[in-house]
């Protein structure tokens, strides 16, 4: 996941979580839970990359969320094929 800030001044306190749908489908997910990224300058970019293994084929929904201050501040959701 790349996180950019877009924003006028730094972006402090941002965590990340990463959630797969059936959790069944991606085994070993690392890390787990919510992930404190550093500082964002204005205009910066931070990537955080998740590794796991695919139990099972099919498909399975990942969604990331952006966490600031306890609040959701962005997600996205996208479809994974998973074929073994």
């Amino acid at each position: 996941m790349i996180v950019t800030n877009v924003g006028g001044s730094v972006a402090s306190g941002v965590e990340l979580r990463l959630g797969v749908t059936p959790n069944r489908r991606l085994k070993n997910l690392n890390p787990n839970g919510l992930i404190a990224i550093p500082d964002i300058a204005p205009g910066e970019s931070v990537t955080q990359v998740w590794t796991g293994k695919a139990d099972k084929r099919g498909a399975a929904t990942i969604r990331a969320q952006g966490v600031q201050g306890g609040v959701d501040t962005v997600e996205v959701t996208r479809v994974l094929t998973i074929v073994k």
